[in-house]
């Protein structure tokens, strides 16, 4: 297993990255993302990843991101867990693009089992997000932050997700103050 600090990948001011075809497994992670960290990168682009039995002590297990733009398409998040929010992925201040991947089995201490993000545009798209849990809200999705930003859900499919305080599937809370 890999223990770090930083994650097994750590990303920042970076312009357009991609991974193809990778395969994170087993990763352990103290303080960002289990296997992939990004800050204020222009574009990440996950393309038929496979991310399974990762843990985290902060926020996205798989993913975490501030500052990013993020296209995830035909990727496998199984097994993610975190104590705080997004058991697989977490995005802030950003945009999350997801098309034909499955989240099933993640889970976070906080907010969205499967995926959280904050302040973020986002679109998910012919996917399926089964059986994962959130402590609190969102047991697969928690959408939080500024009322203004934007998030489609199209042709997916959710599943015996839940969560402890609302939302079993799916949470939206507007967070401005």
């Amino acid at each position: 297993k890999n223990g770090t600090v930083i994650g097994s990948v750590h990303i920042t001011n970076g312009k357009a990255v991609t991974f193809d075809n990778c395969v994170f497994k087993d990763n352990e992670d103290i303080d960002f993302g289990a296997a992939i960290y990004v800050e204020g990168c222009e574009e990440l682009l996950v393309d038929n990843c496979i991310f399974t039995n990762l843990e985290d002590d902060s926020n996205g297990a798989a993913i975490e991101a501030e500052r990013t733009a993020i296209t995830v398409i035909g990727s496998t998040f199984r097994n993610c867990t975190t104590e705080h929010d997004g058991g697989a992925v977490y995005v802030h201040n950003g945009s999350l693009d997801v098309t034909n991947s499955q989240f099933t089995g993640n889970h976070a201490g906080g907010n969205g089992g499967a995926v959280a993000v904050v302040d973020t545009e986002t679109n998910i798209a012919t996917c399926t997000l089964g059986n994962n849990a959130a402590d609190k809200n969102g047991g697969a999705l928690y959408v939080g932050g500024d009322a203004g930003k934007k998030t489609e859900i199209y042709l997916s499919n959710f599943a015996d997700n839940t969560a402890w305080e609302n939302g079993g599937a799916l949470a939206v809370a507007d967070q401005a103050q």
